[in-house]
């Protein structure tokens, strides 16, 4: 993608995705978000910096911290 870690770390999911709005990604993850399941894989498209767009395989897992808190963390192949 040639973005650099610091590019990427301010991007959003939906910037990197072009085919999904933040709404639409929402409803992608919303079954990972309320517990309905606890990992998600499907696949996407990604935006290059050069602006073409690359297919991608996701996979999603919830992790959940000592501390109570949880955080999700995307495998992209």
């Amino acid at each position: 993608m040639e973005y650099t870690q610091h590019e990427l770390l301010q991007m959003t999911p939906y910037e990197i995705k072009p085919q999904f709005t933040k709404k639409q990604f929402c409803t992608v993850i919303e079954p990972l978000l309320t517990g309905e399941q606890d990992s998600l894989h499907f696949e996407t498209l990604h935006r290059h910096k050069q602006g073409y767009d690359f297919p991608v395989e996701i996979f999603l897992p919830l992790v959940k911290e000592e501390s109570g808190t949880s955080k999700y963390h995307a495998t992209s192949r």
